[in-house]
């Protein structure tokens, strides 16, 4: 039997919540998923993304390795490190700037 309304998305079984405890539940939910995004996925993903990004550069980059394809992914790699450097910045600005 699917849900009816949001307090049935909680617990089907349970009857006795209330839409506010519904609400709250929710809301507790949604602050424990900004958390684990904002504070340790983002980072790990900047971090294992600036690593490899270096790698591909300082690779790419030698002597030997010169052509117009690799060229393009230095380039490629420069950009995204850009990106994954700025844009948490960029971010938090926004999110800072009452609106």
């Amino acid at each position: 039997m699917p849900p009816s309304n949001v307090t049935d998305l909680l617990d089907w079984n349970d009857s006795s919540l209330t839409d506010e405890d519904c609400w709250t539940t929710l809301r507790c939910q949604l602050e424990t998923t900004r958390l684990v995004v904002q504070k340790i996925v983002v980072p790990l993903l900047v971090t294992f993304g600036v690593l490899g990004n270096a790698v591909s550069v300082a690779v790419l980059t030698r002597s030997w390795m010169k052509s117009s394809t690799n060229c393009y992914l230095t380039t490629l790699a420069v950009y995204d490190l850009l990106y994954l450097v700025l844009d948490p910045a960029v971010s938090l600005t926004l999110a800072v700037i009452p609106t």
